[in-house]
């Protein structure tokens, strides 16, 4: 039954995935009611401050969240166990959810298991990999993870990881290969490929917890960077929904 229900939920889930406008044209965005949810004034104010940085360089951006971040120093300055902030982020809310802290057991019958007393995870958007570098700090050669992310720039380094991290437990992931391999997860095609990886890895188990840290480039146009983000924010949860297990766990960053 559960391998039908499976079979179902993976083939409703991508048809509705499909058939959303916002694959379409995601970059058009409707006209704002702006007294739904606050005053007018407000919302006129928050537009001001957010265009403000439209006609400024990507570089002002970054320094000004590092001035007033001070969590922007990590992996920087001094000696740090982690490479960059994004881990502590994990960490927090590992420290309020008690999202690594418990012991799954994946028993598929009396006789003992190779897969009993693992902690499986995914990291979906996810280089250079500072969520996936908690997990290991956190659950050390207890957790197996599979990383999905785009290649180039925001490829996983996993040669940053600190070095408790047992890297070999960890398979980075980009796709169906008849689609370039390129890390894009808002194609249907590589979302389908990483859910039958990790299906496959995982005899059909599903992950504890997935974490999702999708981020686009909105210069010029951060007062539309909600709306544009709904594309990405969709296709995670997506492919979470794919590879999660029942009872277990899903982060996802807005």
């Amino acid at each position: 039954f559960l391998s039908n229900f499976d079979e179902v939920r993976r083939g409703l889930l991508l048809e509705k995935v499909e058939m959303c406008d916002c694959l379409q044209d995601f970059k058009a965005s409707p006209t704002a009611d702006y007294d739904m949810l606050a005053t007018r004034d407000l919302a006129k104010s928050i537009k001001e401050y957010k265009s403000f940085f439209d006609d400024k360089e990507r570089t002002v951006m970054w320094d000004a969240t590092q001035r007033s971040n001070k969590w922007e120093l990590i992996g920087k300055k001094g000696n740090h166990i982690f490479m960059k902030r994004h881990a502590v982020q994990m960490a927090e809310l590992d420290w309020l959810f008690n999202l690594t802290g418990r012991t799954f057991s994946n028993p598929v019958g009396p006789e003992p298991s190779s897969h009993d007393g693992l902690f499986y995870f995914v990291d979906l958007c996810a280089g250079p990999g500072c969520f996936t570098e908690y997990i290991y700090w956190r659950r050390q050669k207890a957790a197996r993870g599979w990383g999905f992310t785009l290649k180039g720039e925001q490829d996983f380094r996993i040669d940053k990881f600190n070095a408790t991290s047992p890297a070999h437990k960890f398979r980075p992931c980009y796709g169906d290969p008849k689609e370039g391999s390129t890390g894009d997860i808002t194609s249907n095609a590589n979302i389908r490929h990483f859910a039958g990886v990790v299906e496959s890895d995982t005899q059909g188990r599903g992950v504890a917890l997935v974490a999702a840290d999708g981020d686009a480039d909105e210069s010029g146009e951060y007062l539309k960077q909600e709306w544009n983000m709904r594309r990405l924010v969709l296709c995670q949860a997506a492919a979470a929904l794919l590879v999660l297990r029942e009872g277990g766990n899903f982060v996802l960053k807005i």
